[in-house]
């Protein structure tokens, strides 16, 4: 396991919330941490926001177009993306247009073969059907080339979309809340949240006509978007998860049943990590119009077939994802991926495109480097990328645009085509790029709301915490610190996928669950005392109610989070063969003690296969973490060691080896003289 960089908050005005509210010590530490990103109101009224549709520019236009196609009996095409915001935009705006007998058909491209947005030879397509006015949902405002093309043909579009523009606006009628002439109040709205707000104009405005209807869609897609859980957003929401409880729309019934189990709360966690994926997986392993017609159908048999056939896609989605992880691992054990790269770049053929993005994902979790992944075919890489919080992916992927076919994103992920010959440029030139700007590269960092002791962890302060409720971007669920436990016992759970451990301090006794982490992972941790960092949720058992305390994270005692990140970046730009100072070759510099403690340890254990961050806190810290990691590379260097699969093991030789005079530590010596 590799350690994270913990950022715990400080709080100054928590006893005057505890004592203004009447909260407990755990939620008051929260509220105080939170309070000038959420705002006060947010968190302790229960007034809920919506502001008016027509605030977004050129709805009133939108409006006026679309009413006198109903009227003129002009058809209509929503043209929607294959993501859960783009499925769930269509399905609210052509759900509307149906019900007030609009000619109407919906059109989403398929992820593989069409790609995101407006293509030339679907609005071929759509004329060939009769299509005279085209309504985009989550997509368009960049497609200025398609939008004149279709004008040239004869029909006419409608943007409504929530993606930033470009310089030049397409020729139409264009909502989005990031045009620079949008005054509206609110922008950080999913493509759902436009489509809303479209129907409530075309409702003159009438928010309560439509939230009945479609404010269950628009919460699943801000969820599912990622977009801040602050403003209107809450009030997406806060509607939609009390809808969903009893819900009209026959399909989310169906999914609500088929993803949750019988005891599952239906929250804004919940729909993240079991309604959301399954919505995705439609368009990732193969036509995403099954689930909009999953969304949008009345009748029972059909909505039950076609959750079916989804769920199933996420089963295939989950070992097509382990699948592909278990080769980039396998690549990174044999070099040929390089996890000291400042941006990591995997790529391979056969890896299939829909989830890409989600490796990629896992793979910043896991390394806290940025990370892009390419499937290779027909001469052409395809692929996603993900970022960590203060490094601008998009960015970083556009200063290489020359070697590049096409791209697009944001800050925290993008997509990018490349022509194969261009793949080992891209790498160079995208890890330049890095150094250049970045030349310490943001930490994946997570942030922790508050420490806290065992004692405080009760249902009452579980309570309390829902009132900062929904919790996802900007709001992320409460994060708690628990320092300095010893743990007591490790157990294997879930067919030794997940491992309960169990802890003491101060002669408290609790335990607590660790997902996704077996229990060979979790024993180096017992040679010394542990800080946790933990999530908190009920838990009923029997009818009795608990308290399930989850670790998203677990380190050693005693880290010194500056300098211990510090000193793996020095090491880090070693490798890369970047310049170090004088000041940092000596302090990276082994001496020959050191080096035997090193070798010493290694020869007790036989075979060592746990990371380097936990032979650093075996060794008791007694090796700074450049140094130690210095001292490993030289030893596989000189064949006094060998890695293997991710495993290091001494070499049993009659040869003498002459540490000093291996590669690394000549070169750490050369900047030393320098």
């Amino acid at each position: 396991m590799n350690f994270k960089k913990w950022n715990i908050a400080d709080v100054f005005n928590e006893k005057e919330i505890k004592s203004k509210y009447n909260l407990s010590a755990v939620a008051s530490r929260v509220a105080a941490s939170r309070i000038d990103i959420i705002g006060e109101d947010d968190i302790f009224a229960n007034e809920y926001l919506l502001y008016s549709p027509f605030d977004l520019k050129d709805m009133d236009r939108a409006v006026e177009r679309i009413n006198a196609a109903i009227e003129n009996d002009e058809k209509i095409c929503v043209y929607g993306d294959y993501d859960t915001d783009g499925i769930t935009a269509t399905a609210i705006v052509y759900s509307y247009l149906d019900i007030m007998g609009a000619d109407v058909c919906y059109y989403i491209p398929l992820r593989a073969e069409e790609g995101y947005g407006l293509n030339v030879d679907a609005i071929d397509s759509l004329r060939n059907d009769g299509v005279e006015l085209i309504i985009t949902v989550d997509n368009g405002i960049s497609s200025v080339d398609e939008i004149d093309y279709a004008k040239s043909i004869g029909i006419d579009v409608v943007v409504t979309d929530h993606h930033k523009p470009q310089e030049t606006l397409p020729n139409c009628i264009a909502v989005d809340p990031h045009r620079k002439d949008c005054k509206s109040t609110f922008k950080d709205i999913c493509g759902a949240a436009v489509a809303f707000k479209l129907v409530t104009a075309l409702e003159n405005g009438d928010y309560d006509s439509t939230a009945d209807q479609y404010i269950e869609l628009v919460a699943i897609a801000t969820i599912a978007d990622i977009v801040p859980l602050l403003s209107e957003n809450r009030t997406f929401v806060k509607l939609g998860v009390q809808n969903l409880s009893f819900t009209d729309n026959i399909g989310l019934k169906a999914l609500l049943e088929h993803s949750l189990s019988e005891n599952s709360k239906i929250d804004a966690t919940t729909l993240a990590f079991s309604v959301v994926p399954r919505i995705n997986a439609a368009g990732r392993m193969g036509d995403a119009k099954r689930a909009l017609r999953l969304l949008i159908t009345d009748d029972i048999n059909e909505a039950e077939s076609l959750c079916l056939e989804i769920c199933d896609d996420n089963i295939k989605r989950k070992k097509i994802e382990t699948e592909i992880l278990e080769q980039i691992e396998n690549d990174i054990i044999s070099d040929k991926i390089s996890v000291t790269d400042r941006v990591i770049v995997a790529y391979g053929e056969n890896w299939h495109y829909g989830v890409l993005g989600i490796v990629a994902s896992k793979l910043v979790e896991k390394y806290s480097k940025p990370a892009i992944v390419l499937n290779v075919e027909n001469g052409e890489a395809n692929g996603s990328g993900r970022s960590v919080e203060g490094f601008s992916l998009f960015d970083a992927i556009a200063s290489q645009q020359h070697l590049l076919k096409k791209f697009g994103g944001h800050s925290n992920a993008a997509g990018v085509t490349i022509p194969q010959q261009n793949i080992l440029a891209f790498i160079d030139g995208i890890n330049e790029y890095a150094k250049e700007n970045y030349p310490f590269m943001p930490l994946n960092t997570l942030e922790i709301d508050a420490e806290i002791s065992p004692l405080e962890i009760n249902l009452a302060a579980l309570k309390e915490l829902s009132l900062f409720a929904p919790f996802g971007k900007a709001n992320s669920e409460p994060v708690f610190a628990i320092k300095n436990l010893k743990i007591e016992n490790i157990q294997s759970i879930g067919g030794g996928k997940h491992t309960r451990i169990y802890f003491s301090k101060d002669k408290i006794n609790f335990n607590a669950a660790c997902f996704g982490v077996t229990t060979g992972e979790i024993a180096p941790y017992s040679i010394s005392n542990v800080d946790i960092a933990v999530k908190l949720s009920e838990n009923v058992y029997n009818d009795v109610v608990s308290v399930s305390i989850k670790i998203v994270d677990i380190r050693p005692t005693g880290i010194d989070d500056k300098l211990f990140f510090s000193e793996k970046q020095l090491f880090e730009n070693l490798i890369r063969g970047e310049d170090i100072t004088n000041k940092q070759a000596n302090y990276i510099m082994p001496s020959y003690n050191e080096a035997g403690e090193v070798y010493r340890y290694i020869s007790k254990k036989g075979v060592y296969n746990n990371s380097i961050d936990m032979l650093y806190i075996a060794l008791n810290k007694s090796v700074n973490r450049a140094k130690l990691e210095a001292i490993i590379t030289a030893f596989c260097q000189c064949g006094l060691m060998k890695k293997e699969n991710g495993k290091y093991s001494i070499v049993i030789t009659d040869k003498k080896a002459d540490l000093f005079n291996c590669q690394i530590l000549l070169t750490i010596k050369g900047y030393q003289n320098a």
